[in-house]
């Protein structure tokens, strides 16, 4: 057997005699840092450079442009000879390449075109080409002129491209970035309330205001960014919240985004699960938590009185979960001897997964002494009860002789059975002892 196969069994022989792990932690990318000048303070505008209107909606930024359709160059073309500007557009967008020269300068000509015939449409996307590099080497003096232009002419998107271009600048110029943005903002562009909003709440180039930080992440967050749901929802939630119910919904709207949001299904689960302003629901508390937690283990810490109030309550697979959390230091601070407190309850309550766990610790002589016989046993019991794990870890204390009479025929048969069923570790185990690699 080669050295790579020997070290992945080994590897894989481990894990199976290990509580089950938490995926990777998925990070939410950090917020964008405004830059000042050396030795220089920062320049700062005024929250009523920034504010917003009263209304609750704000008007939504154009569609953007659509391209022009496939098979249909010939006819955009046509169209766009005979003064179409739009059609220009379209097919400029169209034929923009990053690996075809030709026809990336093509794109230029044609955005040129319907920019120079005052369509401030055709200004932006020249703009954004020359700022983005799209098939031609990016023009930063060209992109903030153009795009100065076009803010200016009415094109909203424009300006957050403006701020962007000025936030990044050498020097930058954060000031009027956070000007630029907020216009946009106003003008339906929900990524620059979103930036908007960040720069408030962490007093970048302008006053630290919360309330009205609140107020942009609001319309962002109505306008469908679930980031800013969870971002308003974190700012009014400050352990006493003033509208509890207000707080949940926006974490249970942002909780329904992707996985690097899953804060909020922990911060709600803890309000569900503990009744914090809003009406318990401990079952379902605990499965937004788990669901957190298994994600994004920092998280888990949220869990915790969650966790041990269904415990202390005799839900005996919860239990389990929270002995979980408290062998490995899953966001709170690592207490063995707890964690295995825990899983005898667990498994006292009849929960085959508390029993695995149990016997995992005794093997390994975590939270207490090893005791290989016991954790035979334990595995033989939770094995009866259909948990394929405790069967998997079974048949390597049998093949082992670990705690038991070495059985190895029966080892491979608790394998064959188990993979028959799904369970890929032993499937990888049923095909090393095969092989004659274990």
């Amino acid at each position: 057997m080669n050295l790579s196969r020997q070290v992945a069994l080994i590897a894989l022989i481990a894990a199976s005699l290990t509580p089950m792990a938490c995926s990777s932690e998925k990070r939410s990318p950090p917020p964008e840092a405004s830059q000042g000048s050396p030795g220089e303070p920062e320049p700062r505008a005024t929250v009523e450079e920034l504010a917003l209107p009263d209304q609750t909606a704000l008007p939504r930024e154009p569609d953007h442009t659509p391209l022009c359709p496939r098979g249909e160059e010939e006819a955009c073309a046509r169209d766009c000879e005979g003064g179409d500007l739009k059609r220009c557009v379209a097919l400029g967008l169209a034929r923009r390449s990053y690996f075809d020269a030709e026809a990336a300068q093509e794109s230029v000509a044609l955005l040129r075109r319907a920019c120079d015939e005052a369509m401030i449409e055709g200004c932006y996307h020249l703009g954004e080409t020359w700022r983005t590099g799209h098939g031609v080497k990016k023009d930063p003096k060209r992109a903030h002129e153009l795009h100065t232009r076009a803010c200016e002419g009415g094109w909203p998107a424009a300006c957050f491209s403006l701020a962007l271009m000025l936030k990044d600048q050498t020097p930058p110029r954060p000031q009027e970035a956070l000007v630029a943005a907020s216009k946009a903002c106003r003008a339906g562009v929900v990524r620059a309330c979103a930036y908007t909003a960040r720069a408030l709440g962490e007093g970048r180039s302008v006053a630290r205001d919360l309330k009205s930080a609140a107020r942009f992440h609001e319309v962002a967050c109505e306008a469908g960014s679930l980031r800013d749901c969870l971002s308003l929802a974190l700012l009014l939630d400050d352990g006493t919240p003033e509208e509890p119910a207000r707080v949940a919904a926006l974490y249970e709207k942002a909780c329904e985004g992707s996985d690097d949001l899953l804060l909020a299904c922990a911060r709600l689960g803890k309000m569900l699960g503990l009744g914090l302003g809003v009406p318990e629901d401990l079952k379902r508390g605990q499965e937004l938590l788990l669901k957190a937690c298994n994600a994004v283990p920092t998280s888990c810490g949220l869990g915790v009185k969650v966790f041990q109030k269904g415990c202390d309550r005799g839900d005996a697979d919860i239990c389990n979960d929270l002995g979980l959390m408290y062998l490995p230091g899953r966001g709170v601070d690592p207490e063995p001897v707890r964690a295995r407190g825990l899983f005898e309850r667990s498994c006292e309550g009849g929960a085959p997964e508390g029993c695995t766990s149990l016997g995992l610790c005794m093997v390994r002589g975590e939270g207490g002494d090893a005791d290989p016989r016991a954790a035979v046993t334990l595995f033989e019991g939770a094995c009866q009860r259909d948990h394929a794990r405790a069967c998997s870890n079974l048949g390597i204390m049998l093949y082992r002789g670990q705690g038991v009479s070495q059985d190895r025929k029966r080892a491979a048969g608790l394998w064959k059975e188990r993979c028959a069923e799904g369970h890929e570790p032993s499937c990888e185990l049923q095909r090393a002892e095969e092989a004659g690699e274990l």
